[in-house]
């Protein structure tokens, strides 16, 4: 009769494997992905075409990867929906007629926009960690789902293809490709009152 070896022992390598590789990936920013260990991107419905769009970096990630990821997404969600673009719903937005909303943006000009003034919210939160604090970012808003024509009243409407087109480069290569600054890209999505995205 042979001795049995001990589970215990034939698990160990595997743990081990496991182990490592999620080092490896934590040691790495976070890809466009579906919300996981390493962060990624969530959704959660509403109403019949609003959504509340996230995208969670980690340690690694810069705060434009987090911008662009999360923007790519509200464009890719609106899409697979079956809509052309989409409209922030900032927390400026709250409480205010779109008529002023849509003055306030066109008076600061989408070069003007940044996160923490407009939907996608960027919170920059602080996790104590061996060694010091690690940054994290993560991108938050809500949007609505639009068909062509924007209406009159309609406040910050981006065309999701012309977001998809301008960011496949940059999310494809995992961030590594130069995408557009936020600027260029809020400006070549605006739709204009009447637009058809």
């Amino acid at each position: 009769m042979q001795p049995q070896e001990s589970t215990h022992l034939t698990a160990l390598p595997r743990l081990l494997a496991v182990l490592m590789a999620l080092s490896a990936l934590a040691g790495c920013a976070t890809p466009y992905m579906r919300h996981g260990f390493i962060g990624g991107y969530s959704q959660k419905k509403l109403g019949e075409a609003t959504y509340l769009v996230k995208f969670d970096g980690n340690g690694y990630s810069s705060k434009d990867r987090v911008w662009y990821f999360w923007i790519y997404r509200c464009a890719e969600l609106t899409r697979q929906h079956g809509y052309e673009m989409f409209a922030l719903l900032g927390p400026e937005a709250a409480g205010a007629e779109p008529a002023a909303v849509r003055k306030r943006w066109e008076a600061s000009s989408p070069a003007m926009v940044e996160p923490a003034q407009s939907a996608g919210a960027a919170g920059y939160p602080y996790y104590e960690a061996p060694g010091g604090l690690v940054t994290t970012y993560h991108a938050s808003g809500t949007i609505q789902m639009l068909h062509a024509p924007v209406a009159e009243d309609q406040a910050l409407v981006l065309s999701a293809s012309a977001i998809i087109e301008a960011l496949k480069p940059y999310v494809d290569s995992g961030g590594k490709a130069a995408p557009p600054t936020r600027a260029q890209l809020l400006e070549r999505a605006a739709v204009e009152p009447g637009g058809e995205g």
